[in-house]
Order: C-alpha cells, then structure tokens, then sequence
C-alpha cells in the first residue's frame, strides 16, 4: 500500500513540474530569451526534467 501512495504522490509532484515549467516557458523573459538563444531557458528545463524524472519513478512504484 505505502508503495502505491508513494507513486500516486509522485505523479503528483510530476504534473505539478510540468505545469510549473509550462506556465514559466510563457512567461515574458522566457519568451525573450527564447527568441535570442533559440531554446528554452535552463529553469524550464529542469522542471521538464524533473517532471520526467518525478514521473518514471512513480510508474515505476505503481508497477511493483
């Protein structure tokens, strides 16, 4: 049972980067920085990450 919870929050804590790091790639500096570097800033980078990572991890604990 403690597994499956901890899976349930991690998918959690995942949806939450991701939209986290969607609502900064729409902000004005990251537009700006976007159009001047051609990619997407560092900070959302690693809530994408993070919500990859957040993510594997609790499919994988909901898979056990």
């Amino acid at each position: 049972m403690s597994r499956k919870l901890t899976g349930v929050i991690l998918l959690a804590v995942a949806a939450g980067l991701a939209w986290y790091g969607y609502d900064s790639s729409q902000a004005l500096a990251s537009k700006l920085s976007q159009v001047l570097t051609g990619g997407p800033t560092d900070r959302v980078l690693m809530f994408y990450a993070g919500a990859a990572v957040s993510a594997l991890l609790g499919v994988v604990q909901l898979s056990r």
